[in-house]
């Protein structure tokens, strides 16, 4: 195991027949402003260095670098359902990943947006969803927990989810014009504040209409920590991305 790499992980959220981890951006080995564990292609990186990041990341969590899938985040409300071991690799253009196969963990990057994770431990499903602005304003966890409950048979109140690393409302100023149209689609998460938007607080609402019951968060920010996280804003839009990975083992 490179102890290089740090992993985030919730006691809570935590169960026997998972592995997931949001991963920090130490232990790697792509060079600034990427330093050090970018796991992004598309970001500028050196695409070796990048690949090399990804199995010392397969190393540290014990999984099969082979089975790893992933998608490109388009800030939308799309989901790929992975049923089919041929599928796994790179999905496409999809916001979220969910799969009850076993042993493909899925993958989705970030550097500010909220990352969601959930596990159904009674139906043996997990996903990884990628909620920036307009995938939480699209209600992209909801969306998730409703295919998780009509395509595997899930009940909301056994669905476990986790919020991740993600910028918190301090840090993430928007215009009047976004406030005022999350305002009116979440009176009960959205405040008076009109220049800053509190998407960690939206998306846990959102979670909590779906009917889960378990909904743990990390209450980390990336900007506030952007020295153990990537940070698109901190960091004027050039730098890596950190993952949301989990699998069912």
């Amino acid at each position: 195991m490179n102890k290089d790499i740090k992993i985030y992980q919730h006691k809570n959220f935590n169960e026997d027949n998972i592995t997931y981890a949001f991963t920090g951006r130490s232990g790697g080995v792509s060079e600034e402003p990427f330093s050090s564990l970018n796991l992004a292609f598309h970001v500028g990186d050196n695409l070796d260095q990048a690949t090399k990041n990804r199995e010392l990341l397969s190393e540290n969590l014990g999984f099969d670098f082979d089975k790893l899938s992933w998608a490109s985040q388009v800030h939308g409300d799309n989901i790929f359902i992975l049923r089919n071991e041929k599928e796994a690799g790179f999905l496409g253009e999809y916001d979220g990943i969910i799969t009850n196969l076993h042993n493909f963990p899925v993958m989705t990057l970030f550097a500010d947006c909220i990352p969601v994770l959930l596990h159904d431990p009674e139906k043996n499903v997990v996903a990884t969803i990628h909620a920036g602005w307009k995938g939480t304003f699209l209600e992209i966890a909801l969306k998730a927990v409703h295919i998780m409950s009509s395509e595997f048979g899930s009940k909301p109140e056994n669905i476990k989810a986790l919020i991740g690393p993600g910028i918190c409302k301090d840090h993430y100023e928007v215009s009047e014009e976004l406030i005022r149209d999350f305002s009116a689609k979440f009176p009960e998460a959205v405040n008076d504040d009109l220049k800053n938007l509190d998407l960690r607080k939206i998306n846990f609402h959102i979670l909590k209409k779906a009917g889960l019951k378990k909904i743990y968060d990390m209450e980390i920010c990336t900007s506030c920590d952007n020295k153990n996280f990537f940070s698109y804003r901190e960091e004027k839009g050039i730098t890596g991305r950190f993952a949301a990975l989990i699998m069912l083992k």
